[in-house]
């Protein structure tokens, strides 16, 4: 998917910063699904990373930007992208296997051996096979580069808990939240390493994330008073 950061920084002046980036990660998540996002608050809030609470302020800023109905969000330039995306790829895979036939001396309507020739070639390495191509994020500008989760990565939310480690496949939110976390990301973790093992990288966000609960509740606990030394005892006792 392009980015075209004029026509992106124009359209969303109204936007504070945490709501700009919410937008964003619903984009991303709406290119890697291929089509619209369910309209569930509980998804939504979790690829726009923020809390459920936060989220129903957002989601009135941000529904402008899209078409509600049918219990999905569609978005207009995504879908064009999207269907472009396709088009492109059908106009390539129609190029490859025309160049493969002149190749091979073969007529046009002649397919035979095409499952030979392109069977030797790994996904994305022949533009008659661009299948991957619609799979990547693309942002225009100096760092541009793909972003393509790994192939052993989770491709859907069932999936993602079917894979789960069994100690947490009870916490079905906990799960799903950081799949589209993850998913938002390119299948790559917070420090845009490649998550090549998804039960492991949950079974350490889970920790993590018990962690900072536990943290949380620690500070929200008043400390107990500090109990008086004996100096401080005779101290009192004395005045």
């Amino acid at each position: 998917m392009k980015v075209y950061v004029a026509d992106l920084l124009g359209d969303t002046l109204g936007l504070d910063r945490a709501d700009f980036g919410s937008y964003m990660l619903l984009l991303f998540a709406y290119w890697r699904n291929k089509g619209p996002l369910p309209d569930d608050d509980t998804t939504l809030a979790a690829i726009a990373r923020t809390s459920p609470g936060d989220w129903q302020a957002s989601r009135l800023r941000l529904a402008r930007y899209f078409q509600i109905g049918d219990g999905v969000w569609r978005h207009k330039r995504v879908d064009k992208e999207l269907d472009s995306a396709t088009g492109a790829r059908n106009a390539l895979s129609l190029a490859g296997k025309r160049g493969n036939q002149v190749r091979w001396g073969r007529s046009p309507g002649d397919t035979r051996g095409d499952s030979q020739v392109i069977a030797g070639r790994g996904k994305g390495e022949s533009p008659g096979n661009p299948e991957s191509e619609s799979d990547r994020i693309y942002i225009q500008g100096p760092s541009e580069r793909p972003v393509e989760p790994l192939p052993n990565f989770p491709r859907s939310e069932q999936e993602a808990v079917q894979k789960a480690p069994l100690t947490l496949q009870e916490q079905r939110e906990f799960v799903i939240a950081t799949f589209h976390k993850a998913m938002s990301r390119g299948g790559r973790d917070a420090k845009d390493v490649p998550i090549r093992n998804w039960p492991s990288f949950l079974a350490i966000e889970w920790k993590y994330a018990q962690n900072r609960k536990a943290e949380a509740d620690r500070r929200a606990t008043p400390a107990k008073p500090r109990a008086k030394t004996e100096a401080e005892i005779l101290r009192e006792v004395c005045q």
